[in-house]
Protein backbone atom coordinates (compact mmCIF):
# COMPACT_ATOMS: atom_id res chain seq x y z
CA UNK A 1 0.00 0.00 0.00
CA UNK A 2 1.32 3.41 -0.87
CA UNK A 3 0.50 6.81 -0.33
CA UNK A 4 -1.17 8.52 -3.18
CA UNK A 5 -2.36 11.51 -2.19
CA UNK A 6 -2.35 13.88 0.75
CA UNK A 7 -4.42 17.07 1.50
CA UNK A 8 -5.59 19.63 3.78
CA UNK A 9 -9.41 20.71 3.67
CA UNK A 10 -12.11 22.78 6.19
CA UNK A 11 -14.06 19.49 6.17
CA UNK A 12 -14.77 15.99 4.82
CA UNK A 13 -18.13 14.15 4.85
CA UNK A 14 -17.44 10.51 3.57
CA UNK A 15 -20.69 7.30 2.52
CA UNK A 16 -20.50 4.18 3.00
CA UNK A 17 -18.89 3.51 -0.14
CA UNK A 18 -15.61 5.62 0.88
CA UNK A 19 -16.48 8.25 -1.45
CA UNK A 20 -15.57 11.91 -0.01
CA UNK A 21 -16.81 15.06 -0.15
CA UNK A 22 -14.19 17.75 0.58
CA UNK A 23 -14.71 20.91 1.30
CA UNK A 24 -12.06 24.10 1.51
CA UNK A 25 -9.53 21.68 -0.55
CA UNK A 26 -5.65 22.50 0.00
CA UNK A 27 -6.14 25.31 3.02
CA UNK A 28 -2.40 25.84 3.27
CA UNK A 29 -1.79 29.69 3.59
CA UNK A 30 -3.50 30.50 7.08
CA UNK A 31 -4.42 34.06 7.94
CA UNK A 32 -4.64 35.02 11.36
CA UNK A 33 -4.26 38.79 12.36
CA UNK A 34 -2.87 37.91 15.79
CA UNK A 35 -0.92 35.42 18.08
CA UNK A 36 -1.33 32.31 19.25
CA UNK A 37 -3.73 31.06 17.22
CA UNK A 38 -5.61 27.50 17.18
CA UNK A 39 -7.52 26.31 14.63
CA UNK A 40 -8.44 22.92 13.29
CA UNK A 41 -8.36 21.42 9.63
CA UNK A 42 -9.20 17.55 8.47
CA UNK A 43 -6.20 15.76 6.81
CA UNK A 44 -7.27 13.50 4.11
CA UNK A 45 -4.75 10.65 3.21
CA UNK A 46 -5.64 8.47 0.42
CA UNK A 47 -3.34 5.07 0.02
CA UNK A 48 -3.96 2.87 -2.84
CA UNK A 49 -2.31 -0.90 -3.78
CA UNK A 50 -2.31 -1.80 -7.15
CA UNK A 51 -0.02 -5.26 -6.55
CA UNK A 52 -1.15 -8.26 -8.61
CA UNK A 53 -3.36 -11.61 -6.45
CA UNK A 54 -5.29 -11.39 -3.61
CA UNK A 55 -4.54 -10.37 0.41
CA UNK A 56 -5.98 -10.81 3.40
CA UNK A 57 -7.61 -7.91 5.56
CA UNK A 58 -4.39 -6.09 7.62
CA UNK A 59 -3.54 -3.76 9.99
CA UNK A 60 -0.98 -0.70 9.46
CA UNK A 61 0.44 2.11 11.51
CA UNK A 62 -0.35 5.78 10.23
CA UNK A 63 1.70 8.85 12.30
CA UNK A 64 0.97 12.52 11.67
CA UNK A 65 3.09 15.28 13.48
CA UNK A 66 2.97 18.90 12.42
CA UNK A 67 6.28 20.88 13.35
CA UNK A 68 6.67 24.73 14.09
CA UNK A 69 8.78 27.08 12.37
CA UNK A 70 11.23 27.10 15.01
CA UNK A 71 11.42 23.06 14.95
CA UNK A 72 9.18 22.12 17.90
CA UNK A 73 6.83 20.06 17.91
CA UNK A 74 3.19 20.97 17.81
CA UNK A 75 1.25 18.06 17.38
CA UNK A 76 2.16 14.40 16.75
CA UNK A 77 0.29 10.93 16.98
CA UNK A 78 0.07 7.25 15.45
CA UNK A 79 -3.02 5.15 14.93
CA UNK A 80 -3.43 1.71 13.67
CA UNK A 81 -5.42 1.54 10.39
CA UNK A 82 -7.22 -1.61 8.98
CA UNK A 83 -6.90 -2.31 5.05
CA UNK A 84 -9.62 -4.22 3.35
CA UNK A 85 -8.44 -7.52 1.57
CA UNK A 86 -7.76 -7.61 -1.97
CA UNK A 87 -10.37 -9.20 -3.35
CA UNK A 88 -10.05 -9.28 -7.23
CA UNK A 89 -7.63 -9.72 -9.74
CA UNK A 90 -6.86 -6.41 -11.40
CA UNK A 91 -9.01 -4.31 -8.80
CA UNK A 92 -6.92 -1.97 -6.11
CA UNK A 93 -7.55 -1.41 -3.26
CA UNK A 94 -8.46 2.27 -2.25
CA UNK A 95 -8.58 3.49 1.04
CA UNK A 96 -9.14 7.05 2.45
CA UNK A 97 -8.52 8.13 5.92
CA UNK A 98 -9.57 11.55 6.94
CA UNK A 99 -7.94 12.72 10.79
CA UNK A 100 -8.72 15.84 12.53
CA UNK A 101 -5.59 17.87 13.21
CA UNK A 102 -5.62 20.88 15.54
CA UNK A 103 -3.44 23.79 14.30
CA UNK A 104 -2.11 25.35 17.27
CA UNK A 105 1.15 28.31 16.99
CA UNK A 106 2.73 30.87 18.86
CA UNK A 107 4.87 32.30 15.43
CA UNK A 108 4.26 33.26 12.12
CA UNK A 109 6.17 31.00 9.19
CA UNK A 110 6.39 27.55 8.10
CA UNK A 111 4.42 24.91 9.31
CA UNK A 112 5.70 21.51 8.80
CA UNK A 113 2.98 18.41 8.70
CA UNK A 114 4.56 14.96 8.41
CA UNK A 115 2.07 11.74 7.44
CA UNK A 116 3.99 8.69 7.93
CA UNK A 117 2.98 5.00 6.67
CA UNK A 118 4.10 1.70 7.82
CA UNK A 119 2.93 -1.46 6.99
CA UNK A 120 4.15 -4.95 8.14
CA UNK A 121 7.11 -6.50 5.77
CA UNK A 122 7.02 -3.48 3.35
CA UNK A 123 9.49 -0.21 3.68
CA UNK A 124 7.66 2.97 5.20
CA UNK A 125 6.90 6.20 3.32
CA UNK A 126 6.00 9.46 4.40
CA UNK A 127 5.16 12.95 2.86
CA UNK A 128 5.47 16.49 4.52
CA UNK A 129 3.05 19.27 3.98
CA UNK A 130 4.01 23.01 4.20
CA UNK A 131 1.29 24.95 5.75
CA UNK A 132 2.00 29.21 5.87
CA UNK A 133 0.87 31.10 8.67
CA UNK A 134 0.84 34.65 8.24
CA UNK A 135 0.12 38.17 9.53
CA UNK A 136 -2.44 39.45 6.30
CA UNK A 137 -0.88 43.05 7.58
CA UNK A 138 2.21 41.68 6.15
CA UNK A 139 0.95 40.71 3.25
CA UNK A 140 0.77 44.70 1.66
CA UNK A 141 -2.24 45.94 -0.40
Amino acid sequence: MKIEHVLLAEGVAADIRGAMTIVGFNQRVINTPSLPFNFRQTLVVTLVDEAEGETEAQSAQISVSLTSPEGSAAFAFTQTVQIPAKLGKGVPVLTNIAIDVPFSGVSYGVYKVKVSWQQAGEAGEERVIDVFVVNPADLGG
